[in-house]
C-alpha cells in the first residue's frame, strides 16, 4: 500500500508541472468508475507524458517501477483499493 501510495502522490505532484489545459484533461480523462481503474489510468496518463516529455532515457527504468506498482495494486485488498482510490481522488480536489 505505501508503495502505490508513494507512487500515486510523486505522480500527482509532477502534474503540477504540466499546464492547466492539460491537466484538466487529464481530469477528465480519469472520471471512470471502479476501484483500481482511476489510478492506474491516472499513472498511464501521467507516465506517457513523461516519457514522451522528459523521460526518453530513463524509460526502462519507469516501466519497470510501474510493472512494481501494477503488481503491488493487483495485491491490494478491495479495502486498501477503495482507501487509495479515495485518496487520488481527493488529492486530485486540490491540483
Amino acid at each position: 500500500m505505501k508503495f502505490c501510495a508513494y507512487v500515486l502522490t510523486t505522480l500527482l505532484l509532477q502534474i503540477k508541472t504540466l499546464d492547466v489545459a492539460t491537466v484538466e484533461n487529464i481530469k477528465n480523462s480519469i472520471n471512470i468508475t471502479g476501484s483500481e481503474a482511476p489510478v492506474m489510468l491516472f499513472i498511464g496518463i501521467v507516465i506517457g507524458f513523461y516519457i514522451d516529455y522528459h523521460l526518453v532515457s530513463e524509460s526502462r527504468k519507469v516501466f519497470d517501477k510501474v510493472n512494481i506498482f501494477h503488481k503491488y495494486i493487483r495485491e491490494l485488498s478491495s479495502n486498501d483499493k477503495t482507501l487509495l482510490n479515495n485518496f487520488f481522488k481527493e488529492s486530485l480536489l486540490y491540483i
